[in-house]
């Protein structure tokens, strides 16, 4: 055998340009695939495009008056006119289930407050007897707000737009655009008043059950939104919420 010559491999190029185009037509399908499941933004008249998950559910913010115990507010919420509660829907999904849902921010038509801070205000407010003594050994003290080193990305602002974020899910990261980035620059999801959002999320078989909650995540109007009652529970259905029903 030592000695045996082995024989050239024939190459067909008819075969190899067909593998070719089959692998390029199977780049372009699944190019096209993930391209309908991406998070992204909507036209807010448009009821089907975000309703292609297993779990489908529409969430809208909006401003309205509420009743809770004895006490009547108005603020951002997520529950509908005509609810008893002043949380958004409860939400259900199960591990290796897709869940779709659509943000329809209808904030704005309804001025509310409050006002915006600027760096006046906070400059003001240090120059209270008793105020400044809070802040003596954080920064030093400026003769003009023009002067003051704020931290915009967290300062109170922009009260009517709005994110969301399933809080404590192991699923991909949907706070920054586009969704999925790990880019620590990435600017974070911005619904804007009058804009709709579809977010389209796919629950790992592996996920444990459990009782989980969803809130908006925008930094500077997050607080203010989950106080008026933009805020919700989502239950991730599974061995344990069967035994606990039991």
């Amino acid at each position: 055998f030592r000695n045996r010559r082995v024989p050239p491999v024939m190459v067909n190029n008819r075969s190899l340009m067909m593998n070719q185009f089959y692998s390029v037509l199977l780049f372009v399908l699944v190019l096209l695939s993930s391209s309908t499941t991406r998070s992204e933004f909507i036209s807010c008249s448009d009821t089907y495009s975000c309703h292609g998950g297993d779990v489908n559910y529409d969430l809208t913010a909006s401003v309205r008056v509420m009743k809770m115990l004895n006490y009547t507010y108005k603020g951002r919420t997520y529950s509908k006119e005509g609810s008893d509660s002043f949380m958004g829907p409860t939400m259900r999904v199960r591990p290796g289930q897709s869940l779709w849902i659509k943000l329809d921010n209808q904030m704005g038509h309804d001025p509310l407050g409050p006002h915006e801070p600027q760096a006046e205000d906070y400059w003001t407010m240090l120059q209270t007897p008793g105020e400044n003594i809070k802040y003596q050994f954080y920064k030093k003290s400026v003769s003009d707000p023009s002067l003051m080193e704020l931290d915009d990305h967290n300062i109170p602002k922009r009260f009517d737009a709005t994110n969301l974020h399933l809080h404590g899910l192991d699923i991909a990261v949907h706070m920054f655009d586009p969704v999925g980035t790990h880019d620590p620059d990435a600017p974070h999801i911005v619904v804007d008043p009058g804009q709709c959002y579809c977010y389209r999320f796919d629950i790992p078989l592996h996920h444990p059950s459990g009782m989980y909650w969803y809130h908006p995540h925008l930094h500077g109007s997050t607080a203010l939104q989950i106080w008026g009652g933009m805020l919700g529970v989502l239950y991730v259905d599974g061995p344990l919420e069967e035994e606990l029903a039991d």
